[in-house]
Protein backbone atom coordinates (compact mmCIF):
# COMPACT_ATOMS: atom_id res chain seq x y z
CA UNK A 1 0.00 0.00 0.00
CA UNK A 2 0.85 3.63 -0.92
CA UNK A 3 0.02 6.52 1.60
CA UNK A 4 -1.35 9.38 -0.05
CA UNK A 5 0.47 12.37 1.20
CA UNK A 6 -2.44 14.57 1.36
CA UNK A 7 -5.53 12.81 2.88
CA UNK A 8 -3.01 10.27 4.80
CA UNK A 9 -5.37 7.22 3.45
CA UNK A 10 -3.72 4.12 1.89
CA UNK A 11 -4.23 3.79 -1.68
CA UNK A 12 -3.00 0.12 -3.43
CA UNK A 13 0.25 -0.16 -5.17
CA UNK A 14 -0.36 -0.73 -8.73
CA UNK A 15 2.23 -3.13 -8.87
CA UNK A 16 -0.58 -5.58 -8.35
CA UNK A 17 -2.60 -3.78 -11.70
CA UNK A 18 -0.58 -5.15 -14.47
CA UNK A 19 -3.92 -7.02 -15.78
CA UNK A 20 -5.93 -3.12 -16.13
CA UNK A 21 -6.61 -2.29 -20.09
CA UNK A 22 -8.33 1.06 -19.49
CA UNK A 23 -6.97 4.24 -17.79
CA UNK A 24 -10.05 4.25 -15.91
CA UNK A 25 -9.40 0.72 -14.35
CA UNK A 26 -6.04 2.40 -13.37
CA UNK A 27 -7.78 5.75 -11.71
CA UNK A 28 -9.80 3.12 -10.17
CA UNK A 29 -6.84 0.93 -8.72
CA UNK A 30 -5.16 4.52 -7.59
CA UNK A 31 -8.05 5.41 -5.44
CA UNK A 32 -8.97 2.63 -3.89
CA UNK A 33 -10.64 2.42 -1.05
CA UNK A 34 -10.43 6.49 -0.52
CA UNK A 35 -14.22 8.10 -1.29
CA UNK A 36 -14.36 9.46 -4.40
CA UNK A 37 -14.74 12.72 -2.28
CA UNK A 38 -11.25 12.51 -0.55
CA UNK A 39 -9.63 11.38 -3.57
CA UNK A 40 -10.74 14.39 -5.08
CA UNK A 41 -9.36 16.25 -2.45
CA UNK A 42 -5.90 14.87 -2.39
CA UNK A 43 -5.98 15.41 -6.36
CA UNK A 44 -7.64 18.76 -6.72
CA UNK A 45 -9.80 17.44 -9.14
CA UNK A 46 -13.35 18.02 -9.35
CA UNK A 47 -15.39 14.87 -7.62
CA UNK A 48 -17.90 15.10 -10.92
CA UNK A 49 -14.43 14.96 -13.11
CA UNK A 50 -13.10 11.94 -11.13
CA UNK A 51 -16.06 10.20 -11.28
CA UNK A 52 -16.36 10.57 -15.25
CA UNK A 53 -13.01 9.73 -15.75
CA UNK A 54 -13.50 6.35 -13.62
CA UNK A 55 -16.88 5.36 -15.54
CA UNK A 56 -14.34 5.80 -18.86
CA UNK A 57 -16.23 8.86 -19.88
CA UNK A 58 -13.55 11.39 -21.43
CA UNK A 59 -10.17 11.53 -20.57
CA UNK A 60 -7.74 13.38 -18.38
CA UNK A 61 -6.11 16.51 -19.75
CA UNK A 62 -2.01 16.85 -19.08
CA UNK A 63 -2.93 18.92 -15.55
CA UNK A 64 -5.10 16.04 -14.42
CA UNK A 65 -2.64 13.28 -15.12
CA UNK A 66 0.30 14.80 -13.58
CA UNK A 67 -1.77 15.37 -10.34
CA UNK A 68 -2.84 11.79 -10.49
CA UNK A 69 0.61 10.55 -10.71
CA UNK A 70 1.67 12.69 -8.08
CA UNK A 71 -0.84 11.27 -5.33
CA UNK A 72 -0.88 7.53 -6.80
CA UNK A 73 3.38 7.87 -7.11
CA UNK A 74 3.06 6.33 -10.51
CA UNK A 75 4.77 7.18 -13.72
CA UNK A 76 2.50 8.88 -16.28
CA UNK A 77 3.42 5.72 -18.44
CA UNK A 78 1.91 3.73 -16.70
CA UNK A 79 -1.18 5.65 -16.21
CA UNK A 80 -1.46 6.55 -19.61
CA UNK A 81 -0.58 3.44 -21.37
CA UNK A 82 -0.64 1.03 -18.82
CA UNK A 83 3.01 -0.50 -18.80
CA UNK A 84 3.67 -3.29 -17.17
CA UNK A 85 5.70 -1.81 -14.26
CA UNK A 86 4.94 1.70 -12.76
CA UNK A 87 8.30 2.45 -11.45
CA UNK A 88 6.50 3.34 -7.59
CA UNK A 89 8.21 7.12 -7.29
CA UNK A 90 10.28 8.13 -4.37
CA UNK A 91 7.46 9.09 -1.96
CA UNK A 92 9.49 12.06 -1.39
CA UNK A 93 9.63 13.14 -4.96
CA UNK A 94 7.29 16.68 -5.35
CA UNK A 95 5.56 18.24 -7.99
CA UNK A 96 6.76 21.66 -8.54
CA UNK A 97 4.19 24.20 -10.40
CA UNK A 98 5.19 27.64 -11.03
CA UNK A 99 2.12 30.02 -11.14
CA UNK A 100 1.65 32.50 -13.97
CA UNK A 101 2.02 32.48 -17.04
CA UNK A 102 5.21 30.52 -17.28
CA UNK A 103 6.57 27.20 -18.52
CA UNK A 104 6.88 25.13 -15.13
CA UNK A 105 9.03 21.87 -14.19
CA UNK A 106 7.16 18.59 -13.05
CA UNK A 107 10.36 18.08 -10.85
CA UNK A 108 9.63 14.13 -9.57
CA UNK A 109 11.70 10.61 -10.85
CA UNK A 110 10.45 9.87 -14.37
CA UNK A 111 7.71 12.95 -14.61
CA UNK A 112 10.78 14.43 -17.40
CA UNK A 113 8.32 17.38 -18.68
CA UNK A 114 7.47 20.97 -18.72
CA UNK A 115 3.83 22.52 -18.69
CA UNK A 116 3.71 25.52 -20.88
CA UNK A 117 1.40 28.06 -20.51
CA UNK A 118 -1.77 28.66 -22.67
CA UNK A 119 -2.29 32.56 -22.68
CA UNK A 120 -6.04 33.48 -23.76
CA UNK A 121 -4.97 35.30 -26.73
CA UNK A 122 -5.91 34.34 -30.29
CA UNK A 123 -3.84 34.79 -32.73
CA UNK A 124 -5.06 36.65 -36.31
CA UNK A 125 -3.75 34.63 -39.57
CA UNK A 126 -6.34 36.68 -41.51
CA UNK A 127 -10.09 37.89 -40.53
CA UNK A 128 -8.96 40.28 -37.88
CA UNK A 129 -7.26 39.93 -35.05
CA UNK A 130 -7.84 40.32 -30.69
CA UNK A 131 -5.07 42.01 -28.27
CA UNK A 132 -3.38 39.08 -26.44
CA UNK A 133 -3.23 39.21 -22.40
CA UNK A 134 -0.63 37.45 -19.75
CA UNK A 135 -4.14 35.27 -18.34
CA UNK A 136 -2.80 31.85 -18.37
CA UNK A 137 -6.09 29.39 -19.53
CA UNK A 138 -4.45 26.39 -19.14
CA UNK A 139 -0.97 24.31 -19.61
CA UNK A 140 0.03 21.36 -21.92
CA UNK A 141 3.12 19.21 -21.04
CA UNK A 142 5.71 19.16 -23.73
CA UNK A 143 8.88 16.65 -23.04
CA UNK A 144 11.16 18.61 -21.50
CA UNK A 145 14.05 17.31 -23.86
CA UNK A 146 12.25 18.21 -26.89
CA UNK A 147 11.71 21.76 -25.53
CA UNK A 148 15.48 22.32 -24.88
CA UNK A 149 16.14 21.40 -28.44
CA UNK A 150 13.89 23.67 -30.28
CA UNK A 151 14.75 26.94 -27.68
CA UNK A 152 14.20 29.36 -24.54
CA UNK A 153 11.78 27.10 -22.64
CA UNK A 154 11.20 29.85 -20.45
CA UNK A 155 9.73 32.46 -22.97
CA UNK A 156 7.71 29.74 -24.42
CA UNK A 157 4.01 29.91 -24.68
CA UNK A 158 1.12 28.45 -26.53
CA UNK A 159 -1.62 30.38 -28.40
CA UNK A 160 -4.63 30.03 -30.62
CA UNK A 161 -4.94 31.08 -33.68
CA UNK A 162 -7.76 32.86 -35.87
CA UNK A 163 -8.46 33.26 -39.36
CA UNK A 164 -7.26 30.87 -42.58
CA UNK A 165 -4.52 32.78 -44.46
CA UNK A 166 -2.54 30.27 -43.15
CA UNK A 167 -4.27 26.86 -44.21
CA UNK A 168 -3.90 24.57 -45.18
CA UNK A 169 -0.45 24.74 -42.97
CA UNK A 170 -2.25 25.93 -40.41
CA UNK A 171 -5.71 26.32 -39.81
CA UNK A 172 -8.47 28.29 -37.78
CA UNK A 173 -8.24 26.98 -34.68
CA UNK A 174 -5.01 25.36 -34.07
CA UNK A 175 -2.87 26.18 -31.32
CA UNK A 176 0.80 27.01 -31.69
CA UNK A 177 4.11 27.11 -29.69
CA UNK A 178 5.81 30.37 -29.61
CA UNK A 179 9.10 30.63 -28.44
CA UNK A 180 9.01 34.15 -27.83
CA UNK A 181 13.15 34.65 -27.54
CA UNK A 182 13.49 34.00 -31.42
CA UNK A 183 12.88 37.06 -32.68
CA UNK A 184 15.93 37.08 -35.52
CA UNK A 185 14.40 36.27 -38.96
CA UNK A 186 15.38 33.20 -39.94
CA UNK A 187 13.31 33.55 -44.24
CA UNK A 188 10.40 31.24 -44.57
CA UNK A 189 10.34 30.45 -41.36
CA UNK A 190 6.69 31.28 -39.36
CA UNK A 191 6.47 33.65 -37.14
CA UNK A 192 4.05 35.10 -34.59
CA UNK A 193 4.11 39.76 -35.63
CA UNK A 194 2.60 41.93 -34.27
CA UNK A 195 2.20 45.08 -36.56
CA UNK A 196 -0.05 47.97 -35.31
CA UNK A 197 -2.76 46.56 -33.45
CA UNK A 198 -3.21 43.36 -34.79
CA UNK A 199 -0.82 40.00 -33.94
CA UNK A 200 -0.64 37.55 -37.57
CA UNK A 201 0.67 34.21 -37.43
CA UNK A 202 3.26 34.85 -40.81
CA UNK A 203 5.76 33.19 -43.14
CA UNK A 204 8.71 35.88 -43.04
CA UNK A 205 10.63 36.92 -46.41
CA UNK A 206 13.06 39.63 -47.08
CA UNK A 207 13.68 42.10 -49.95
CA UNK A 208 15.87 44.79 -50.21
CA UNK A 209 14.91 46.82 -47.40
CA UNK A 210 11.71 45.06 -47.08
CA UNK A 211 10.46 42.50 -44.38
CA UNK A 212 7.39 40.35 -46.26
CA UNK A 213 5.32 39.05 -44.25
CA UNK A 214 3.54 35.67 -46.60
CA UNK A 215 0.34 33.52 -46.45
CA UNK A 216 0.27 30.28 -47.45
CA UNK A 217 -3.18 30.30 -48.81
CA UNK A 218 -3.02 32.51 -51.79
CA UNK A 219 -6.04 34.49 -51.33
CA UNK A 220 -3.94 36.67 -48.90
CA UNK A 221 -1.63 39.04 -50.94
CA UNK A 222 1.98 39.23 -49.41
CA UNK A 223 2.43 42.10 -46.66
CA UNK A 224 5.49 44.51 -47.38
CA UNK A 225 7.13 46.32 -44.24
CA UNK A 226 9.49 48.89 -44.94
CA UNK A 227 12.25 48.15 -42.22
CA UNK A 228 12.84 52.13 -42.42
CA UNK A 229 10.21 54.39 -41.93
CA UNK A 230 7.37 54.84 -39.63
CA UNK A 231 5.84 51.76 -40.19
CA UNK A 232 8.86 49.66 -39.54
CA UNK A 233 8.51 50.99 -35.67
CA UNK A 234 4.83 49.65 -36.14
CA UNK A 235 6.09 45.79 -36.23
CA UNK A 236 7.47 43.53 -33.88
CA UNK A 237 8.22 39.88 -34.10
CA UNK A 238 6.90 38.26 -31.32
CA UNK A 239 8.36 35.10 -31.38
CA UNK A 240 9.14 31.82 -33.93
CA UNK A 241 6.22 29.07 -34.06
CA UNK A 242 8.05 26.06 -32.94
CA UNK A 243 4.81 23.99 -33.17
CA UNK A 244 1.56 23.21 -33.95
CA UNK A 245 -1.52 21.25 -33.56
CA UNK A 246 -5.31 20.84 -34.12
CA UNK A 247 -8.14 18.94 -32.71
CA UNK A 248 -10.55 16.75 -34.73
CA UNK A 249 -13.78 18.07 -35.27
Amino acid sequence: MIVNPYSGQNIPNPRIGHDMPSIAERIRALRGDMSLAAFAEATGIARSTLGRYEQGVGSPDAEAIMALCRVGKVTTDWLIFGTDDPVSIDPQATLAVSSGAAPSTVACADCDVVMIPKVQARLSAGGGSLEANGDPVGSYAFRSDWLVRKGQVASMVLMDVVGDSMAPAIEDGDMVLIDQSQTGVVPGAIYAVGVEDGVYVKRLDFLPGTLVLNSVNPTYSPIEVPLRGDLADTVRVIGRIIWWCREAK
